[in-house]
């Protein structure tokens, strides 16, 4: 195993040098914050983990030392809905891709089906009430899976 080390600014005291994602001077145990990726590494992607130095006074005895694998499921793709409400008989329309501009595939609950419609990206508003759909994303461009279910509020 390949360790390089990195020093940090004195912005983060508690991180002494980095491997991957980063190496914590450990005195007791600690919880660390990190995520999938630090600077030109994606842990999404390539396989990281964090070093833990054992002690930090005796600079050549890495017997005690510890690599910890650690991995990162693809960040959940998002849809942005700028609008939740509808009068009956008007159309709502909704966003055709992702951020990671994957398709939305959009349906409507049985339930629902007395309340509205939904035709590709477009709600239509049938009666009032609460009109209940199903949506989804297919993984793609390193994001995972998107099920989600929104609600429309429909009114006169």
């Amino acid at each position: 195993m390949r360790r390089s080390r990195v020093q940090f600014p004195e912005a983060a005291p508690s991180l002494t040098s980095c491997f991957c994602i980063g190496i914590i001077r450990v005195l007791e145990y600690q919880r660390i914050q990190c995520g999938g990726k630090f600077g030109t590494t994606d842990c999404t992607t390539s396989k990281c983990g964090v070093f833990v130095r054992y002690d930090h006074t005796a600079s050549a005895d890495f017997s005690e030392d510890q690599f910890l694998p650690i991995t990162f499921a693809n960040p959940v793709q998002s849809v942005v809905f700028d609008k939740t409400a509808v009068k009956v008989g008007k159309l709502l329309k909704l966003p055709k891709a992702s951020d990671a501009r994957n398709m939305v595939k959009y349906s409507v609950q049985s339930k629902s089906r007395k309340v509205c419609l939904v035709r590709k990206n477009v709600v239509r508003a049938t009666a009032t009430g609460t009109c209940v759909v199903k949506v989804n994303v297919p993984e793609g461009a390193g994001k995972s899976e998107l099920n989600e279910t929104l609600r429309v509020r429909v009114s006169k």
